[in-house]
């Protein structure tokens, strides 16, 4: 949803830039990544927004940037970066119903972040720390859409502020 710039991850060398990727697809080639009607001659790139959050990957808007990564032939994982404070405040809303005490919400917020801590240096060589559903924590992001088309909130200013208050609180 806005301009952006395509880098390599591995030198961080500029690739491409523009002003909106709009609903394009993305898929392997024999030399790296299509993205729409771009042919990017890299295997690992990350899509760098002009702002945050602005990035859609299927029905979930995300904060921060997007690895690319060509798995296989038929693969590309799309890899969420962004800081474990934005991260932790969509986790609290995903593992926890926003009518909790806050309190609770708070541990919550305390436990998140320890398992992603713990997770990022157990899965050092791996190319992402965790999962964003149950296999690690619900992380819906910063929106998304339900199977109607209408958006919700994966995060909030409540969140956002639970995830500040315990800010590096492990």
């Amino acid at each position: 949803d806005g301009p952006y710039t395509i880098r390599r991850i591995k030198d961080g060398r500029f690739l491409a830039k523009g002003e909106s990727l709009k609903a394009s697809k993305i898929e392997p080639t024999s030399s790296g990544i299509r993205i729409g009607r771009q042919l990017i001659r890299s295997t690992r790139v990350e899509i760098v927004p002009s702002r945050s959050p602005s990035i859609w990957v299927g029905t979930h808007q995300y904060r921060g940037s997007i690895r690319l990564i060509r798995h296989s032939a038929k693969l590309v994982l799309a890899i969420n970066v962004l800081p474990i404070e934005n991260y932790i405040a969509s986790v609290i809303n995903g593992e926890m119903p926003g009518s909790f005490p806050k309190e609770a919400r708070k541990a919550q917020a305390i436990v998140a972040r320890t398992y992603a801590l713990y997770q990022a240096v157990r899965r050092r060589s791996s190319e992402y720390d965790v999962y964003a559903d149950s296999r690690s924590q619900q992380y819906p992001g910063f929106q998304y859409r339900d199977k109607n088309g209408r958006r919700l909130a994966g995060e909030n200013s409540k969140s956002r502020a639970i995830a500040f208050a315990t800010l590096g609180i492990v």
